[in-house]
């Protein structure tokens, strides 16, 4: 295949490629820092960045996951994330540090993984950092699935590199730990990417010990958490949070149309997926004889397939553009550069193409830095940040007025953010009254709305009220949702209507101060 996938027994590379790899692979690294440090402190959202920092901060603080504070993620995010405060202190910035390095580790393991099966290091740097700037508003959020990322491609290249070196039993151990823990950070995309893997081993006569290895290594971190979990006394509320609330609940307002959302500039990685299709279908009719794939091809298409599986129960454009690197070493083996080099008019035309792809991203990746640069820092307990959706200078967001609120109420006094609010609820730094920091019709059930108006009615001090959480915003963010104003959010409501009296508004957020008459009577008939 031209310019194309890895062969076994290839030569190491002369010292002037291997230059050339290496400043490709630093042009990627300043690339990513050029596209992520402008929105270091800038928060477009108080949701779902602050699941697993609130979950970390709680484990330090000696709760116990899925026991004394419900989470539907397995524990290997949370962990990650409480070590990495272990080092740092919880900030933040801290917050940010430890995105920034799953970022960048993402386009450079996606840089090595393509110049791995491509050999063309301008191509895939290229490649990467187009990708990069698409899903620029995707990158600057913490998030479980780039955890996943990092792992799961880290998988790929171990691989990868195995097919060439087979001798090298370390780097299938290296390829099931990896792909172990990533399984233990976000289900559905570890699983997949260790069955994927499976592609690697396809003669059993000889790789079998390579077989059992990847395998026997992929269950070492499952059986370390598990038994963590079990020591905890969690192991039954762990598999009724991780397994059975999501096979239940999840799927049922996630569903949303292909590359939802999509964006001008950032409708072209929708494209990614169905392109390397074609292309692979072509090569396999028109060119039979050149498609005898090699176990490094095969991989690639393998952890393509599993990415694209993945993203189904919602794949709208952020999981998309998530998705979208293990599709690109694929997609870059499968174009034939070798060909276009020989053609000086396709030259010309494929750098065309390359630079109207740029175009869009690059220049919203520039108004985005612009604005980010005269947003105004909000501070907060922990740490300065910017609101994105901030208005005109000196206006703090949407969140700066609630949160100075809390400068002068006692640090002791527990806050609870309703009804989706993580981030807020960490950026405040107040002890979470309840068991749970989201909150959403049809998918909370009505056991947990019961549940977590009891811990507010005992616990909290304060309730910070998101006034724009209505039946429209609901709709909007979950189209199929069965239904938006379910009998348990109503009547939850208004029992904290009835147990905490308005104090004022501060932009969207409502404050309200617990009533001397609050019990957990009020919470009767939720559940009903």
């Amino acid at each position: 295949m031209d310019g194309g996938p890895l062969r076994a027994g290839v030569a190491a590379p002369t010292r002037p490629r291997l230059r050339s790899d290496l400043v490709w692979l630093a042009f990627v690294l300043a690339g990513a820092l050029a596209l992520y440090l402008p929105f270091f402190r800038v928060v477009t959202w108080f949701g779902d960045e602050g699941i697993l920092p609130h979950g970390a901060e709680r484990i330090l603080r000696g709760d116990r996951l899925y026991s004394d504070f419900f989470e539907f993620l397995p524990p290997g995010g949370y962990l990650l994330t409480a070590a990495w405060f272990q080092l740092t202190g919880i900030s933040f910035g801290a917050v940010r540090s430890l995105q920034l390095l799953l970022f960048t580790g993402t386009c450079v393991l996606t840089y090595l993984a393509c110049l791995k099966v491509l050999r063309r290091p301008a191509a895939s740097a290229i490649a990467v950092l187009l990708w990069a700037a698409m899903a620029l508003h995707v990158t600057w959020d913490l998030s479980h699935h780039w955890y996943t990322s990092v792992l799961c491609m880290g998988v790929l290249l171990a691989l990868l590199h195995w097919t060439e070196r087979p001798e090298r039993l370390w780097l299938a151990v290296l390829a099931g730990l990896l792909g172990g823990a990533a399984a233990m950070v976000t289900p559905t995309r570890g699983t997949l990417a260790l069955l994927a893997g499976l592609l690697a081993f396809t003669d059993l006569r000889r790789d079998w010990r390579a077989l059992v290895t990847y395998c026997t290594a992929a269950l070492v971190v499952p059986a370390i958490l598990i038994g963590y979990v079990t020591a905890l006394g969690s192991l039954h509320d762990a598999v009724q949070s991780v397994i059975v609330f999501p096979a239940t609940r999840y799927a049922a307002i996630q569903r949303v149309p292909y590359a939802h959302n999509a964006e001008p500039f950032n409708i072209a990685l929708a494209a990614a997926f169905p392109i390397a299709a074609l292309l692979l279908l072509g090569r396999m009719v028109l060119r039979r004889r050149h498609i005898a794939p090699t176990r490094g091809m095969g991989l690639c298409a393998a952890f393509a397939a599993a990415a694209f599986l993945a993203i189904q129960a919602r794949p709208d454009m952020v999981n998309l553009t998530r998705a979208v690197p293990f599709v690109l070493p694929m997609l870059l083996a499968l174009i034939p550069f070798g060909a276009l080099s020989r053609y000086p008019v396709a030259r010309v035309a494929v750098g065309c193409g390359t630079a109207l792809l740029a175009i869009v991203p690059a220049w919203f990746a520039l108004a985005a830095s612009r604005h980010a640069g005269t947003l105004t820092s909000v501070h907060s307990p922990r740490g300065a940040f910017s609101d994105w959706v901030a208005g005109e200078p000196p206006h703090q967001g949407r969140a700066g007025a609630i949160i100075a609120r809390f400068a002068g109420i006692a640090p002791e006094q527990r806050v609870f953010v309703y009804p989706y609010g993580p981030l807020l609820s960490f950026l405040i730094g107040r002890v979470q009254p309840a068991p749970l920091t989201v909150i959403t019709p049809s998918y909370t059930t009505p056991a947990q709305y019961m549940a977590t108006c009891r811990a507010v009615m005992r616990n909290a001090a304060w309730v910070v009220y998101s006034l724009e959480s209505d039946t429209a915003q609901w709709q909007a963010a979950y189209p199929s949702i069965p239904d938006a104003s379910p009998p348990e959010r109503i009547r939850f409501e208004a029992a904290l209507e009835a147990g905490f009296a308005r104090e004022g508004e501060y932009g969207p957020y409502a404050l309200l101060r617990r009533r001397p008459d609050a019990t957990t009577s009020l919470c009767e008939g939720i559940s009903e």
